[in-house]
């Protein structure tokens, strides 16, 4: 095998790295494309210049987990994300018409990543691994932190870090978000306990005293009947009250 300065996409490569695993697993719904104009790149090279060692799994055959098992279990944790637009964007229109091709697939093929697609490979991971460190970023993440009308569906969904399980959600630009986390987790901090880098979602209980003040709070089983109640900005919680 010929390693040519790219960031592995295979067993087989880690192993000619001489890497027994990597630190990080990147989990992408787009083809792997080392440009700054790809999100996965950017993280990946900065936790690499960190010192971390980061495999990226491109575009896995999410009908089973097998494919999540690739690399095995990484040190610290999975990263996902659906890829550089929203999932649901890649596969439809805007009148929910079924695209034929997908920009960021290999040779345009569509139906390379489910719907919802950071839901479905998260759900995989916890299916092949049980309780790894998920921690899931980008667009289709960021977009749909917080209970959100879903337009493809036409209701109310819930805050995409419940129906994934994931750990924590980052969102924005995300490369000082993921050092901090990474340089915790390297240090043995549980990803449980990570809970006061700015920028991060994670789940609470009503009772438990956050790092940061929360602006406002909203109850989803309210926020599902009505649109009414809808926040009207972004950006005022970093955390999600669960009743």
């Amino acid at each position: 095998m010929r390693y040519d300065g790219f960031l592995p996409i295979s067993r087989e490569e880690t192993e000619a790295l001489g890497w027994d695993r990597p630190d990080f697993v990147y989990v992408t719904g787009d083809a792997y494309v080392d440009h700054p104009s790809f999100g996965v790149s950017i993280i990946s090279r900065v936790l690499e210049d960190a010192g971390f060692r980061v495999a990226i799994l491109s575009q896995p055959d999410y009908k089973s987990c097998d494919a999540f098992k690739e690399f095995g279990r990484p040190r610290l944790a999975f990263l996902v994300t659906a890829g550089n637009i929203d999932s649901m964007v890649a596969h439809y229109t805007v009148s929910k018409k079924k695209r034929t091709y997908d920009d960021y697939s290999p040779g345009g093929k569509a139906g390379l990543r489910p719907d919802r697609a950071t839901i479905v490979y998260c759900n995989r991971i916890r299916e092949a691994y049980g309780d790894v460190p998920i921690i899931i970023g980008g667009l289709e993440a960021s977009l749909r932190r917080f209970a959100h009308y879903d337009y493809w569906s036409d209701k109310i969904r819930r805050s995409i870090l419940v129906d994934s399980r994931a750990d924590i959600l980052t969102y924005g630009m995300g490369e000082n978000i993921i050092l901090r986390i990474a340089k915790l987790l390297d240090k043995g901090v549980p990803v449980r306990k990570i809970c006061d880098v700015r920028g991060c979602v994670y789940m609470a209980a009503p009772d438990d005293k956050i790092h940061f003040d929360v602006a406002a709070v909203f109850d989803y089983d309210e926020l599902k009947t009505t649109t009414e109640n809808m926040p009207k900005r972004s950006g005022y919680s970093i955390k999600i009250k669960m009743r």
